[in-house]
């Protein structure tokens, strides 16, 4: 890859809000690439030097590289701990909102919060038994796709997609938990499919 695709490829990124959601992981396989890419180009533009200054350079440029590598394996490690309840549930929807560049406020993720309590008690591997719902927020195959989101373990990801339907079905997720509250109440409790 060289240099001027690996700046065009991140100016799609900032044109795409659909990217954004895996904008670190992106960005990071693209910090490789460009780590990578800068390898070939500083060996034939040193190829004059001398030959210490050859391998001072390789050497300098290799450590970038794995220091962008180490940075996207620490981003998929981050982002797949287990969620260890509402709190960590709570960033990954502030994360998601951010990505998604929304104004919601904590009214907002608190009612986020808990449509996905409601949906999967905080399982990001949560699987309904009759159907292809999965997920923080039981998303079906179908809707995975309309969003742009591959089904996924990643409660993040799972998070952004969410996000996204909630604000095209229901505008907020204050809206989205009185329809939530009004379509699973069953003589007056809360039914749960998970």
């Amino acid at each position: 890859m060289r240099l001027r695709q690996v700046n065009r490829f991140l100016k799609d990124l900032r044109a795409n809000p659909r990217l954004k959601a895996q904008k670190g992981r992106v960005l990071a396989a693209v910090a490789v690439a460009a780590a990578l890419t800068a390898t070939t180009i500083c060996t034939s533009v040193y190829r004059t030097q001398s030959e210490e200054n050859r391998r001072l350079a390789e050497e300098v440029l290799k450590l970038k590289a794995s220091r962008a590598q180490l940075q996207y394996r620490m981003y998929e490690k981050d982002s797949r701990e287990p969620l260890s309840g509402k709190p960590l549930v709570m960033s990954l929807i502030t994360q998601a909102i951010k990505i998604e560049s929304l104004d919601w406020d904590e009214d907002e993720v608190e009612a986020m919060a808990s449509i996905c309590w409601r949906e999967s008690r905080y399982n990001p591997n949560g699987q309904n038994p009759v159907s292809t719902a999965f997920g923080l927020y039981q998303f079906l195959d179908s809707t995975w796709q309309y969003y742009e989101v591959e089904k996924t373990s990643d409660p993040l990801l799972q998070t952004v997609a969410a996000v996204r339907y909630i604000e095209d079905r229901y505008e907020s997720p204050m809206q989205a938990l009185e329809f939530h509250t009004q379509t699973h109440t069953v003589n007056g409790k809360l039914v749960h499919y998970y």
